[in-house]
């Protein structure tokens, strides 16, 4: 899969909690989990010559699947952007860079994260400094992970007025949630939330 968020320079461990090889969050965009099942497909097609044929043609029908609906829900998504005049670029900032993948298949620019070092709580000038920020830039929605910190996500939207969506970022089967207890599911949950927190901003 091709990374995003590559370092150009060595990185070590006061960096925080960052991947040297890039971004692995990539199942959250439809289209990169479509590259990533070639990988699976050829290396199937080897341990299982005999059925190639199957593997390849199994393949080519998850590709359409994916790739139909990560187009789909972009355009449901960009009717509500257009409708709303929200600038794509400056649409979201995320606690922790989880979300790229999915901000990068939808048309979305990340502003970045609320973590000044990945995986190390933000101090108070920090959430303080990108609240007032991202307020600036008109950013519109916080996306975080259900496990992040709640006193931070509730101090930097108190400051910054925007709302906060803490969603899975996995699919979730076993609890019980038929809204994120398959990989289709979930990605139509992520939308429909992040479409419903816009329409929520835009009525303030």
């Amino acid at each position: 899969v091709r990374p995003l968020e590559n370092f150009a320079v060595q990185v070590d461990r006061s960096m925080g909690h960052v991947h040297p090889k890039g971004n692995p969050h990539y199942w959250l965009a439809p289209s990169r989990l479509a590259e990533a099942s070639k990988v699976i497909v050829t290396t199937l097609s080897g341990l299982d010559p005999q059925n190639t044929a199957k593997h390849e043609s199994r393949y080519q029908s998850l590709t359409v699947k994916l790739l139909s609906l990560e187009g789909s829900l972009k355009k449901k998504l960009w009717k509500v952007l257009t409708k709303q005049q929200i600038r794509p670029n400056s649409t979201v900032i995320q606690y922790h860079l989880d979300f790229s993948y999915f901000l990068y298949a939808y048309g979305l620019g990340s502003f970045g994260s609320i973590e000044e070092k990945p995986g190390v709580k933000p101090s108070a000038g920090r959430i303080a400094t990108v609240a007032t920020s991202a307020k600036n830039s008109r950013v519109q929605v916080v996306l975080a992970l259900e496990a992040d910190p709640a006193q931070v996500l509730d101090k930097f939207s108190e400051l910054s007025k925007i709302p906060v969506l803490r969603i899975p970022s996995n699919i979730q089967p076993n609890r019980k949630r038929p809204e994120t207890n398959t990989y289709e599911a979930l990605q139509h949950y992520y939308i429909d939330s992040v479409i419903s927190k816009l329409e929520q901003k835009g009525k303030k």
